[in-house]
């Protein structure tokens, strides 16, 4: 059932309720904070692995930040899209990044090792 302008209104004014804002904060916060340090060992093991397989293709160290870059921004849709759809953005990101210079082998095999995601059909 929709809500009405009334009830629109008096949920909107409590969000500028500070008590009830630091409540509904306190309440979460257990939750988020354990949310966001598994994310980040996530992310860590990511970029672990990224790096072994850069090191293994010999790029140069200068050049980690922009491939690991490249690494999160998959990592970052990997969590939101599946199949043809991440197949594409990850095309997309990947183009942007040979663009930038990056080796197109590299930065596919990062793609497939990490994520598993082929070249779009």
């Amino acid at each position: 059932m929709a809500r009405s302008a009334m009830q629109r209104d008096k949920k909107y004014r409590r969000k500028f309720d500070i008590e009830h804002t630091a409540k509904q904060l306190s309440l979460a916060k257990d939750e988020m904070v354990a949310q966001y340090a598994q994310t980040q060992a996530e992310l860590q093991q990511l970029e672990d692995k990224a790096r072994v397989m850069l090191g293994e293709n010999d790029v140069p160290t200068i050049f980690y930040p922009s491939y690991l870059n490249f690494a999160r921004q998959v990592w970052r849709l990997h969590k939101n899209f599946t199949g043809g759809t991440m197949e594409v953005e990850v095309k997309v990101i990947l183009d942007k990044w040979v663009a930038r210079k990056l080796d197109k082998k590299i930065l596919e095999q990062l793609r497939f090792e990490l994520f598993a995601v082929k070249e779009p059909d």
